[in-house]
C-alpha cells in the first residue's frame, strides 16, 4: 500500500472506530490504540511546551534523529 495520507490521525484523535473498513488500519486491537494514547500525549506535550521530555533536542549536525514508536 505504501505511504498513506492521514493514517497518523486515528493515532492522534483516537478515531479508530470512524474507519471500520479502512485497509490502512485494519482492526485495531488494545497495542494500536495504546500507541496511538502514547503519540497523541507526546504531540501535546511538544504543543504546550516545545518539548517532549525523553527526546533528544534537534541537532542539524548530529545526522537524523528518529522517534520510532512501537
Amino acid at each position: 500500500m505504501g505511504a498513506t495520507h492521514c493514517g497518523e490521525l486515528p493515532f492522534l484523535f483516537n478515531t479508530f472506530d470512524a474507519y471500520p473498513d479502512s485497509p490502512m488500519l485494519g482492526k485495531p486491537q488494545d497495542a494500536q490504540r495504546a500507541l496511538g494514547h502514547l503519540f497523541a500525549g507526546a504531540v501535546a506535550e511538544f504543543v504546550t511546551t516545545r518539548s517532549v521530555h525523553d527526546w533528544l533536542p534537534y541537532a542539524p549536525a548530529a545526522g537524523a534523529r528518529i522517534r520510532h514508536f512501537a
